[in-house]
């Protein structure tokens, strides 16, 4: 048992906690990574409760409580009381310059008409992806929306909406050189309240304008990103693109040194201050 070798144990959910807390003794470093609304999840308010119930306990049992966002510090606070034990700790970015020097022709085919503008979503396609905003704002029929990752809902017919499929993470950089602007157009729900984005922070170091509807949790990326909380806004900014308004807020070299300030070495240099600050009370 992985219990029996390790002295610190690493929850990334309430779920792991519920099948491993038998096996935990009392000397056990506990870590709950919090890295989103784990109840949120779920439709079933029966199953909602059981995760609430499951992460109250992993959260006393907790020596050190790690959330991605503001949001969700405050959220497990209210919940269960935990402020002295937890901290938060950022998502992050990995910089790593690509070796691949020409991008696959499966992908530049969606690029190839120098007519449009793309815009470009990069990320998991799922109920959260505000399709209904997208498809209003589509107005302009040389706007081109691709698509690129995972999906577990039904993307909408539309003659500006390309789905790519899934790509390898070392052709993301390669992807956002194509576009001509980045989204993350997502509807505004208590799931998403709590997400701190990887994808902020990619999208920032590229260099290209970003779109992001608008949520307290990313306030802090405003010097970059263009927000919207309108179909409207966002039919504005959509025009904006296709007149060649929409610049970048920052040049490259701000937002690659942007990029530099928040890798996953220097939040991982935090979390080993944090792990190290709770072994010495133990």
């Amino acid at each position: 048992s992985l219990t029996k070798k390790n002295s610190i144990i690493w929850f990334t959910s309430p779920t792991q906690y519920s099948l491993a807390k038998s096996l935990l003794k009392q000397n056990h470093i506990v870590i709950y990574d919090c890295m989103d609304n784990a109840a949120e999840f779920y439709s079933s308010e029966d199953m909602k409760q059981k995760i609430i119930n499951i992460e109250r306990e992993l959260c006393k049992r907790a020596n050190l409580i790690i959330t991605s966002a503001q949001n969700l510090k405050t959220d497990l606070d209210n919940k269960y009381g935990v402020a002295d034990k937890t901290n938060i700790i950022n998502n992050a970015l990995s910089i790593k310059r690509s070796a691949i020097i020409e991008i696959p022709e499966n992908i530049v085919q969606f690029f190839e008409d120098k007519s449009k503008k793309y815009v470009v979503y990069i990320g998991t396609v799922s109920e959260w992806f505000n399709f209904s905003d997208v498809e209003y704002a589509l107005k302009d029929s040389r706007i081109i929306l691709v698509i690129f990752g995972p999906k577990d809902c039904i993307i909408p017919v539309h003659p500006q909406i390309k789905y790519a499929g899934i790509i390898e993470h070392l052709l993301v950089e390669k992807v956002m050189e194509q576009s001509d602007a980045l989204i993350m157009p997502f509807k505004i729900t208590d799931l998403v309240k709590g997400v701190n984005p990887v994808k902020a922070y990619e999208y920032i170091s590229s260099g290209k304008p970003v779109i992001f509807s608008k949520y307290e949790e990313i306030f802090v990326f405003e010097d970059f990103v263009y927000f919207y909380e309108t179909r409207k806004e966002l039919t504005s900014l959509f025009s904006m693109l296709v007149s060649g308004k929409l610049c970048p807020k920052k040049n490259k070299e701000e937002s690659l040194e942007f990029a530099k300030k928040n890798t996953w070495h220097q939040r991982a240099v935090q979390i080993k201050k944090l792990i190290e600050s709770v072994e010495q009370v133990e």
